[in-house]
């Protein structure tokens, strides 16, 4: 639930954590999937209203065997993952995007920014977000689904970015903390 992009009104899904539990409730029925919940860093870093190690322990206390939580302080590194993934399934997250740019089909449950720009599948309604995990073998992205992935990184990262320099921001242990110089 860490980042930005958590609207909820063209999403296939409510919400983050009906997200989960719908994607959970799917997965479990898949076998021969493994599934790799992958916690934001931010919910260590930052902390969160609800964590979602938590929500996991006391909703699923016995996870299906086909799935594995990486911890949000996990040394693991993300983009390592993309190299054993033959999809992801995201709610929202920037990392959607790169998996995308990186030629990896990509499912979302939630509105991410990058959603209806034929760069991931996109689900409408929940019962198109389950076809789609329930086959999330036989996706593919095509050279086009990549092509705009790049695309849309390079606008969002590159070209988008601008310098500010009457902000100074830095952060304590305690508040957040910006001044203006």
């Amino acid at each position: 639930p860490w980042d930005g992009a958590l609207e909820t009104e063209k999403g296939a899904c409510e919400g983050y954590f009906e997200w989960l539990d719908s994607t959970i409730n799917i997965g479990r029925d898949l076998d021969e999937t493994q599934f790799i919940i992958k916690i934001h860093p931010a919910e260590k870093i930052r902390g969160t209203n609800q964590s979602t190690a938590q929500w996991i322990k006391s909703n699923y206390p016995n996870l299906p065997p086909n799935f594995s939580i990486l911890p949000a302080d996990t040394d693991v590194d993300t983009y390592k993952i993309f190299d054993i993934l033959d999809a992801g399934v995201v709610y929202a997250t920037t990392t959607g995007l790169e998996m995308s740019y990186n030629g990896i089909p990509v499912v979302t449950g939630g509105y991410p920014p990058y959603y209806d720009f034929n760069i991931t599948f996109d689900p409408r309604n929940p019962r198109d977000y389950e076809n789609l995990i329930r086959n999330i073998n036989n996706i593919t992205q095509n050279k086009h689904m990549q092509k705009r992935a790049r695309r849309f990184a390079y606008l969002l990262f590159i070209s988008k970015q601008f310098e500010f320099p009457y902000l100074d921001e830095f952060f304590s242990d305690s508040d957040d903390t910006i001044t203006l110089e």
